[in-house]
């Protein structure tokens, strides 16, 4: 009878072993997880804003090409991989201030920059900044 009762505790006891086993390689696997997935979304959001910033400087790169080619060039709206991008041009006789502002599609990352162009001796580029939002 005693034979028979300490193989009942000690089954008992190897399920709660078990049972606690079980429950903390849960745990693991749950926090791994969790921990995976925020790895993955902050990575997305680094992708996303260093393309928007790449989409805003291809922008106004071309704004830069095309100006230069036609001084009555005053802007247009681009697309440029999953960056919209709107170009304007302003002011006039040989200077000319250009902003690319650029957002990243689906999400509310944007990036603008400003570029000061001159024509007063030769082409020239006088300042390139990026603007705060």
């Amino acid at each position: 009878m005693k034979n028979i009762e300490l193989k009942n505790k000690s089954g008992i006891s190897l399920l709660i072993v078990v049972f606690v086993i079980s429950a903390i390689a849960l745990l693991l696997a749950t926090t791994a997880g969790i921990i995976g997935i925020d790895e993955l979304q902050t990575g997305m959001r680094q992708n996303a804003t260093l393309e928007t910033f790449a989409g805003a400087d291809g922008c106004m790169e071309t704004a830069i090409k095309k100006l230069r080619n036609d001084m009555s060039y005053t802007g247009e709206a681009l697309t440029i991989g999953n960056v919209a991008c709107t170009i304007t041009v302003t002011g006039s006789g040989t200077s000319r201030v250009i902003k690319a502002r650029a957002a990243y599609t689906s999400t509310n990352y944007v990036r603008e920059l400003q570029a000061n162009v001159d024509w007063s001796s030769q082409y020239q580029i006088t300042s390139w900044q990026e603007l705060t939002n």
